[in-house]
């Protein structure tokens, strides 16, 4: 009987306390709500609208990391996806969003989608700490696109922005782009001279590369192969290496003779 009457007492402790305990949760849990409400008002408050959006703020650093990743893992397609859906996020700092502008200008510049190219990266060249690798692409961009006038703007602004101690690369870079604006317009002799002394001054492989073709096309094959030569001890570094390499080992053969 004293057994039957714990259990009972026992039974009836356990349905009392229950429901407390579930009480104790759901009001601890209103109370916490209730602190990370008052929180937001008064953030609202001291800091106005950008204080809501904060945790939203880095979504686009994460995509552009995202994005930064895949590319070195050369998956351009995804990075790119990646990167333009960065581009519709919020950034918590403002030289991410010029950072991956910058990157995805490249990737469509590659991919020979030159509007949307010009775009990005005139949109980096705009944004804070933009560097100057927008300026190649966006020039060669608006030649493809014959938006001369403003390539030639572009090219002039490039120019200008070159530190005063010089920069070999970017030179060369201004250089060959120089003398595909001549080309645009209509002026290979002009173009050729560029090229010449861009090869002479900054050994650009890209001009040299031209320069062959132009000779071969000019009807100088000795000049043309001396520049495809010069081209490929420099390392090669364009993307029309096959055909490149198919036309002087034909000018190598012609020249050999019988």
């Amino acid at each position: 009987m004293m057994v039957h009457e714990q259990h009972k007492n026992i039974s009836t402790s356990e349905k009392t306390d229950g429901p407390r305990r579930q009480w104790a949760i759901i009001l601890a849990l209103s109370v916490a709500a209730t602190l990370g409400l008052v929180l937001i008002i008064v953030g609202y408050a001291k800091y106005g609208e950008s204080f809501v959006r904060r945790r939203d703020d880095s979504f686009g650093d994460m995509l552009m990391r995202e994005g930064k990743r895949l590319e070195e893992a050369l998956r351009d397609d995804e990075a790119l996806v990646v990167y333009e859906r960065a581009l519709k996020a919020r950034f918590n700092g403002a030289a991410n969003r010029t950072y991956t502008l910058e990157r995805a200008g490249a990737l469509l510049w590659r991919q020979g989608r030159y509007e949307e190219a010009a775009g990005c990266f005139t949109r980096a060249l705009e944004g804070p700490k933009s560097s100057m690798m927008p300026y190649e692409g966006l020039v060669d961009s608006l030649i493809h696109l014959d938006r001369l006038d403003e390539a030639r703007q572009r090219l002039a602004a490039w120019n200008e922005a070159l530190p005063a101690s010089g920069d070999a690369g970017e030179s060369a870079k201004i250089g060959y782009a120089s003398g595909q604006l001549k080309e645009a317009e209509g002026d290979v002799k002009g173009a050729m001279d560029l090229y010449a002394q861009c090869v002479a001054q900054h050994d650009s492989a890209l001009s040299a590369a031209r320069l062959g073709v132009l000779f071969q096309e000019s009807g100088e094959p000795d000049k043309a192969l001396s520049y495809l030569d010069k081209y490929f001890l420099l390392g090669a570094p364009g993307p029309d290496n096959a055909a490149l390499q198919s036309l002087y080992s034909r000018l190598a053969r012609e020249n050999a003779g019988p």
